[in-house]
């Protein structure tokens, strides 16, 4: 998917859900609201919509994704490496998805509490279990 002005939020949340990472900064709700054009949402809230594109864009690339050989590294650049690449995305991304998680439980758990009630616990555990790592 290309996306553009004329996305809906929703798709563009659902086939790269790291944009949601720029969605949530800029309170766009892209689950509810999800069925309306970017860049209807930004215009109704003065934003430029070719700069939350752009932002769009640079969340989407890999991070680490450089050519460097980790194995030949030195071991503290390897750790180095880890921890910014992997533990603290962890530590800022594992509290906004609780609190997604959480909002979803809220607002459509009426529909199908179990399953999302599941859901919810299942994500607490995880992000316990990471927490600990």
């Amino acid at each position: 998917m290309t996306i553009n002005l004329e996305s809906s939020v929703g798709q563009i949340a659902t086939e790269h859900p790291l944009a949601t990472r720029v969605f949530a900064r800029h309170g766009i709700d892209f689950c509810c609201g999800g069925g309306r054009a970017l860049g209807a949402i930004c215009s109704e809230r003065g934003m430029e919509g070719d700069a939350v594109l752009a932002e769009i864009e640079k969340e989407l690339v890999e991070p680490g994704s450089s050519q460097v050989r980790w194995d030949q590294a030195p071991l503290g650049d390897l750790v180095t490496h880890i921890v910014a690449v992997y533990h603290r995305p962890l530590d800022e991304e594992l509290p906004r998805l609780e609190s997604m998680a959480r909002k979803v439980f809220e607002v459509h758990g009426d529909k199908q509490p179990e399953a999302l009630r599941e859901l919810l616990s299942v994500f607490v555990g995880l992000k316990a279990e990471l927490e600990d790592h």
